[in-house]
């Protein structure tokens, strides 16, 4: 078919294709399919019926995206869809990718692997420079971190990704639950704006708003937040709770422990 590139028999077996984007990537984005298990990458070539916006199809594919030389994420997939622009015409026109059945994906940090994921089906816009994916969202930390969400956004600058809920995170054998939750790998943090149910050591909490410091291991609360300790329930208002030493302090406001015996105390 016109248009498409010819791969020699030794390219298909290590590198498929490379589109380097011009106008539209902004000059420093490149795409590539990587082939696996010499040549198991194959490309379907598609008729003029078929085509409408898909310029390039691979089959039991990696695609990695790089940008400045240095690697955004990568995916293995069982089919990959290179989009144009109506009309368009040359590498630079490939506006956005659409990713099937991923069953090894890496998002990149600053300091190499941020997670590791699976998804049902992901897209990418050259423009907005996010990687979306919905559908069986199964994401992984090096640190043994888990995510599972409905639906997930990775934006590379700044590193953020976005989980839409009801997302479900489990932390060193907590769990927390939240309709938005946003992880940024380079801070080491978890944030949930919109509130978040937890199970901390075994007991319900829940918090209006919290950022949660996985390195430092604590608990930032700017809102409300309320639960259960071994000796009784508690509330709080703009709160810090030390996951090591179980320690609650406010930063303003009060806090209130409340005993079994109903015996009610404050401190600040």
């Amino acid at each position: 078919m016109p248009g498409l590139p010819r791969l020699s028999q030794r390219s298909q077996r290590s590198l498929k294709i490379i589109l380097t984007g011009g106008a539209v990537l902004m000059g420093a984005v490149i795409w590539q399919v990587l082939g696996f298990l010499s040549g198991r990458a194959s490309l379907h070539r598609l008729s003029p019926v078929e085509m409408s916006d898909i310029g390039l199809q691979f089959n039991h594919a990696t695609i990695l995206d790089r940008y400045d030389g240095r690697p955004r994420w990568l995916a293995k997939a069982h089919r990959v869809e290179f989009h144009h622009e109506p009309g368009g015409i040359g590498p630079e026109a490939y506006r956005w990718l659409d990713i099937s059945d991923i069953y090894g994906g890496i998002l990149y940090g600053k300091k190499g692997i941020a997670a590791r994921f699976e998804a049902d089906r992901a897209r990418y816009d050259a423009l907005s420079q996010q990687l979306k994916a919905d559908g069986g969202i199964k994401v992984v930390t090096p640190g043994g971190d888990r995510f599972e969400a409905p639906a997930i956004t990775w934006l590379h600058t700044p590193n953020r990704l976005q989980c839409e809920g009801p997302a479900q995170v489990w932390i060193h054998g907590d769990r927390l639950t939240a309709p938005t939750v946003i992880f940024l790998p380079s801070k080491h943090t978890l944030s949930c704006p919109n509130g978040a149910s937890l199970i901390l050591h075994g007991h319900p909490v829940k918090a209006t708003k919290l950022t949660w410091h996985l390195r430092d291991q604590y608990l930032e609360c700017p809102g409300y937040i309320s639960g259960q300790l071994n000796n009784g329930t508690f509330q709080a208002t703009h709160a810090l709770w030390n996951l090591k030493t179980g320690q609650i302090s406010a930063q303003s406001g009060v806090v209130r422990l409340v005993p079994q015996k109903k015996v009610e105390t404050n401190f600040q």
